[in-house]
């Protein structure tokens, strides 16, 4: 049976519902995975023109290591709740080496050889930064789409009448001319 764009069912209000929440965190957790990997080709940068000194350098990078990789777990985990496949296959692979440096004690900086594996290290954060651009744009893609599902959805005049509700509270429909207009 065919249902007029009127009829909502609970359960596609909260799976629309959820998909957004999903779409934010994506969002937020890639942002920060991206911000991160930039710190540190930065501070790579800085140790390459004597900037910083080496310690220093571990010290900073090191505290972010285990954050990255809950974060990219975080984000496999909800890339597989959202059903996004494509992108959870690479995020899978992605965790799979996290993983592996992580159980062979390789994931932290050595202050005392950062020098000789530098090269290694930068190129390492430069295919992350690769990876986690696509990702970013993936969850940007993510976020809208699931956006203007839950808000426009099939009706658009409807969609519309919900984001103008849900911008303007009640104590601020003076400042808007003739209150809140309903679209057509």
């Amino acid at each position: 049976a065919v249902r007029s764009s009127t009829e909502f069912e609970a359960g596609d209000i909260l799976t629309e519902a959820m998909s957004l929440v999903v779409a934010i965190f994506l969002f937020i957790i890639f942002s920060l995975l991206l911000f991160i990997t930039v710190f540190a080709l930065a501070s790579f940068g800085d140790l390459e023109n004597d900037y910083i000194n080496p310690i220093d350098l571990c010290n900073n990078l090191n505290q972010f290591v285990l954050p990255e990789y809950i974060g990219q777990a975080v984000a496999t985990v909800l890339l597989l709740i959202n059903g996004s496949w494509a992108p959870l296959v690479l995020n899978v692979a992605l965790l799979i080496y996290h993983f592996r440096r992580f159980q062979a004690r390789n994931h932290l900086l050595d202050s005392t050889s950062v020098f000789q594996t530098l090269p290694l290290q930068k190129k390492r954060k430069y295919t992350m930064l690769g990876f986690y651009v696509i990702n970013f744009f993936f969850g940007l893609y993510n976020l809208i789409m699931a956006a203007v599902n839950r808000f426009l959805g099939e009706d658009l005049g409807e969609g519309l009448n919900t984001m103008a509700e849900m911008l303007v509270k009640p104590g601020f429909r003076s400042i808007m001319p003739g209150g809140l207009r309903r679209f057509p």
